[in-house]
């Protein structure tokens, strides 16, 4: 008898597919408006953007229904939830060369070698 045991793979929630497909979707508007996303080395990372995107998205339409402060008046922790995402996504943003600053401190070659990989990127992809 084997001491290991299948593992039973749970069918994801209607709720969790929902949040699956705004992820891919949202990794898609991405990689089209900045096309050096779409290449290998940057997908888990732009994965890990979008999906930050959507958290952060429901946590702020959350507060909006409930409003920023408890029956005691005080901030509601989600705030600070909700704040610490949005600094985990400006993180991943400047990584990614999202920002304008982060675009413009990158060096001059690195621009260059970054054009010719977009170039071929895209080139794979119309072939596919």
């Amino acid at each position: 008898m084997s001491d290991s045991f299948p593992i039973a793979t749970p069918h994801p929630s209607r709720a969790e597919r929902r949040r699956d497909q705004r992820v891919r979707r949202k990794r898609t508007e991405i990689e089209k408006a900045h096309p050096h996303l779409s290449l290998p080395r940057n997908r888990s990372t732009v994965r890990r953007w979008a999906e930050l995107n959507v958290i952060a998205n429901g946590i702020f339409e959350k507060l909006s229904a409930i409003g920023l402060l408890d029956e005691h008046g005080q901030p509601r922790a989600l705030i600070d939830i909700y704040r610490r995402i949005v600094l985990a996504q400006v993180h991943l943003e400047r990584e990614l060369l999202l920002t304008e600053k982060s675009r413009h401190e990158m060096p001059d070659a690195h621009k260059t070698t970054l054009d010719l990989e977009v170039i071929r990127a895209q080139v794979v992809n119309e072939t596919d």
